[in-house]
């Protein structure tokens, strides 16, 4: 395999060579007149060489090739109770992940699992008591590392505590407690040298309650700012040049607003208000220099099955710039391979089962187009990680349509089949035919094809950038 690598790299050095030779017998007024017949001719000739050279190497690519498919790729499965939230975090060389079991059938009372990558799969490394739990969020503060779970209820009451973990070399130990009213939600983040923890406050004996603030003050976490919200299930914090913002997903009712704060040198203040359906959840991306939040809408009064929206930055505030029809949506997940941009959605319930398709969105340029389906059960969570050079996404499974919440949550391995434009995962020469078409494109000319521009460097036209990806993927088994 990688003999034919290197007999290829070496052929395309004889091409650029032919190019440059075949600029020279083209006349100088008929080359530098831009992409016109010399520039043709040049194409064809470069085609057409390199089409004789891979012929050379052609052979059944099928035979070296397993069962992947492009996308996501059944990897591991995971026992779980209630599964609400998985959260991914590297101590030192080492990964792993977290689970929030929110409730076995029994109790809420419930051990939360903490599983340790060995190399080869993920195994259970340490056991937490939680109470209801509904999120985790990993942090670090200096050298030290820390989890923070949020508690929502013991089985009789909203009130209680949610609790911050400190590594401690060897496991998590114990650290804080921090009084909470069904908590849904933490959020980390930092503002320039200071620490902050934002809780969202779904009950308490009213939806229509305080979200905390805290800041650390060098040994705790200690309350700073009260938000009211109406039933809080998510916090998203996140920058736009150089201001700080974060955005409550208000799940009390349909056609509520979610509010979007602005951080103003001391406090936060409220800055845009969006309509929203049960919001779930909002993820902060960016694409190139624009800035997106995509929102969960989980219902409104008559149906699961409703759209979710993205907004799009204008520079003021956050405008619809796309509907995504949903059923019951409660996450979304965003993450980059290369420069390529990915949506996940994790559909939780459509008004008749919870065995139903959640959904993987690729961007296209313009928008973001589906692109796979994946059978989930009551999905309430997507969490994309890398381990080396492999990307993953674990999905939190909650219940199925049997109403039990013992069931497993699933590990998947993407192989997005760099360089396969054909779909097939198996790259070759029909591959390289399509990128010989778009070959030297522009975005917004005929033969341009975003699903081309693969290179490293995020640009607008197919070059040697994006030709040295595909070459390096050349024969690849699993063209990841």
């Amino acid at each position: 395999m990688g003999r034919l690598k290197e007999l290829v790299v070496k052929n395309w050095i004889k091409i650029m060579l032919s190019f440059r030779e075949s600029r020279e017998r083209i006349s100088e007024a008929e080359f530098f007149c831009g992409l016109g017949e010399g520039e043709d001719k040049i194409k064809k000739i470069i085609f057409s060489r390199f089409i004789l050279i891979l012929c050379t190497f052609f052979m059944p690519f099928s035979l070296l090739y397993g069962d992947i498919v492009p996308g996501l790729n059944d990897f591991q499965s995971i026992p779980t109770n209630g599964a609400i939230d998985w959260e991914f975090f590297n101590i030192d060389s080492n990964s792993y992940l977290v689970v929030a079991n929110n409730d076995n059938e029994s109790t809420p009372n419930i051990n939360s699992k903490i599983y340790k990558w060995n190399g080869v799969s993920f195994v259970e490394y340490q056991s937490i008591p939680t109470n209801g739990a509904f999120d985790w969020e990993f942090f670090n503060i200096g050298s030290d590392s820390y989890l923070v779970v949020a508690n929502s209820d013991n089985g009789s009451t909203y009130n209680i505590n949610s609790k911050i973990y400190k590594w401690n070399g060897v496991s998590f130990v114990e650290y804080q407690s921090i009084p909470t009213s069904g908590a849904i939600d933490w959020e980390f983040f930092n503002i320039d040298s200071n620490s902050y923890l934002v809780v969202a406050n779904i009950y308490e004996s009213t939806p229509n309650i305080n979200s905390k603030l805290y800041k650390w003050n060098g040994v705790s976490f200690i309350e700073y700012q009260s938000i009211p919200t109406n039933g809080a299930v998510d916090w998203e914090f996140f920058n736009i040049d150089s201001n700080s913002y974060l955005i409550v997903a208000n799940w009390e009712k349909h056609n509520i607003y979610s509010e979007l704060y602005k951080w103003n040198g001391v406090s936060f203040v409220e800055y845009q208000s969006i309509p929203t359906d049960r919001a779930s959840d909002w993820e902060f991306f960016s694409i190139g220099s624009d800035s997106y939040l995509v929102v969960a809408n989980s219902e409104n009064d008559s149906t699961y099955n409703i759209y979710s929206r993205l907004y799009k930055w204008n520079g003021v505030s956050f405008v619809l710039y796309q509907a995504i029809p949903t059923n019951g949506a409660f996450d979304w997940e965003f993450f980059n391979i290369g420069n390529v941009s990915y949506l996940c959605v994790a559909n939780w319930y459509d008004g008749s089962t919870f065995n139903i398709n959640s959904k993987l969105y690729k961007w296209n340029g313009v928008s973001f187009v589906e692109y796979q389906s994946i059978p989930t059960n009551g999905a309430t969570d997507w969490e994309f990680f890398n381990i080396g050079i492999d990307s993953y996404l674990v999905v939190a499974n909650q219940r199925d349509s049997l109403s039990t919440l013992n069931i497993n949550s699933k590990l998947y391995k993407l192989y997005l089949c760099t360089g396969s434009f054909d779909g097939d995962c198996n790259v070759d020469f029909f591959d390289f035919a399509i990128f010989a078409n778009a070959w030297l494109s522009q975005e917004g000319q005929p033969n341009w094809d975003h699903e081309c521009n693969i290179g490293l460097s995020v640009n607008s036209v197919i070059d040697m950038g994006d030709f040295a990806v595909f070459i390096d993927h050349w024969l690849d088994e699993t063209g990841l």
